[in-house]
């Protein structure tokens, strides 16, 4: 079912930020307030430039563009170019699902993660740059695909199935980085500063 996964993974969110999380976590107001959000607004439908999508979405770059905010001009270019890497991939990619549909064989929540958490593990190098930049190049790719569709009259809404995709990237690029910091600490290292640090 459409939405599963997202909300599965979203009220997984909320639940561990409001109950789990050390009360003077610098995160846990934010990913509380995120995760119940975005589960408010997810059935919440708009319409701009013959482009129809959930509410969700625009709350998703919100959020994304925010931690872009206080970056100098150069870092900013730098982040750009790579989020524009991963747009492109992402548009590239399901415009050739469009010609070789085997590759439907397998979920395509499964081929995405796999393919953008390695592409965000090579463009990227802190945590949190990878985490935003692949979540912020994954919706524009999406968001490209779709405007080049409807030049053809083809509509393609941006709604629960693509959440659902988008939720499943986030767990495991933020599952990935927690299971860095274990092996780190069980191997008796420190995670170096800016390289793996938990959401902000």
């Amino acid at each position: 079912m459409p939405g599963f996964l997202f909300y599965w993974i979203a009220w997984s969110v909320w639940i561990i930020a409001t109950f789990l999380l050390d009360k003077d976590h610098p995160s846990r107001g934010r990913l509380a307030a995120a995760s119940l959000l975005l589960i408010i607004l997810s059935p919440c439908r708009a319409e701009f430039f013959h482009l129809e999508f959930t509410l969700s979405l625009p709350l998703i770059l919100f959020f994304c563009y925010g931690h872009y905010g206080k970056m100098g001009v150069w870092e900013l270019a730098n982040q750009a170019v790579r989020i524009l890497i991963v747009t492109v991939a992402h548009a590239g990619y399901l415009l050739m699902v469009l010609s070789e549909p085997v590759l439907l064989i397998v979920h395509p929540a499964i081929w995405k993660t796999a393919l953008f958490f390695l592409l965000g593990q090579l463009a990227f190098s802190r945590f949190s740059d990878r985490l935003y930049g692949t979540l912020t190049g994954f919706v524009h790719g999406q968001i490209l695909y779709a405007l080049l569709l409807e030049k053809y009259g083809i509509r393609v809404p941006l709604d629960a199935f693509f959440l659902d995709e988008t939720a499943v990237l986030f767990a495991v690029l933020q599952g990935w980085n927690g299971l860095a910091r274990l092996f780190a600490q069980f191997g008796g290292k420190s995670v170096p500063a800016g390289k793996e640090r938990p959401f902000s």
